[in-house]
């Protein structure tokens, strides 16, 4: 399984059409079977909104996840779409939608909320949980969720082999925060975990942001001695083996994952 993490930086436009043409064509260069774009990365249409309130942003979600699934289905390819305000019930949510190569989906919400999402009245939503695919069990854990061991235990307990993490830091202790965490979660549970961040300067929709794509493995056999598969200012793109998590879960010099129970 080809997953391929991006570090995005948003773009002004003009109208929804020539953002989504953008979008279509960032897609289908793409050679993978997963994709995952950053945490925010639906705030780039505040360019056409003419407000940086948040709200404003939810206004595309429809189109917004549309466009994905269309994406997703004419490439053939899972997609975690980078996730975008959302209005549901008058409360305001950071939702991160998982497309299938068919172009059906199902929507991740963030369940753990940064002080600045508190200032914006972003609420806490449901968390989906283990997602099944044809290459095995995955999650989705929005950003600050990978800083908290026991959520990323749930997922890989009941299968998980790989966590996605959309993400937006706006600075680099953030993006470190972040990456740490991935790469603790990965090692715990002797899994993969890969993030995609936001990283650019965006005066325009008053946001910034500071990150990279990094997919991290456990370090252990076959692996790089630092567990960094691949980590880059653009995009990193990965080959991920899991027969050979299964053999470090088996053969590994340590045990983490079922060694876990030990350390209660």
């Amino acid at each position: 399984m080809r997953v391929t993490s991006l570090a995005y930086a948003f773009l002004e436009w003009k109208s929804f059409d020539e953002y989504a043409e953008y979008i279509k064509g960032l897609v289908q260069k793409q050679s993978c079977d997963l994709l995952i774009l950053p945490e925010y990365a639906g705030l780039e249409l505040l360019s056409l909104s003419g407000t940086i309130e948040y709200e404003a942003a939810a206004s595309y979600f429809d189109a917004y996840l549309a466009l994905y699934s269309e994406c997703a289905k004419t490439n053939g390819i899972h997609i975690v779409a980078g996730s975008i305000p959302h209005l549901k019930n008058g409360k305001l949510y950071n939702i991160s939608p998982f497309l299938y190569p068919d172009g059906t989906h199902r929507l991740q919400y963030k369940t753990i909320l940064t002080p600045f999402e508190h200032e914006r009245n972003v609420q806490k939503g449901e968390d989906l949980g283990v997602i099944d695919t044809d290459f095995g069990k995955i999650a989705v854990a929005i950003c600050y969720m990978v800083e908290f061991p026991l959520i990323i235990r749930r997922y890989a307990e009941k299968g998980a082999k790989l966590i996605l993490c959309p993400s937006y830091t706006d600075d680099w202790y953030g993006y470190n925060r972040v990456a740490i965490g991935a790469r603790a979660r990965a090692l715990e549970n002797q899994c993969y975990v890969a993030v995609s961040a936001l990283n650019g300067d965006f005066p325009w929709i008053d946001e910034s942001a500071r990150g990279k794509a990094l997919i991290a493995a456990p370090p252990d056999i076959g692996m790089p001695e630092n567990g960094i598969l691949e980590e880059h200012e653009q995009a990193a793109s990965v080959m991920l083996d899991f027969d050979l998590l299964h053999r470090i879960k088996k053969e590994g010099a340590v045990r983490t994952f079922t060694d876990w129970e030990l350390s209660k």
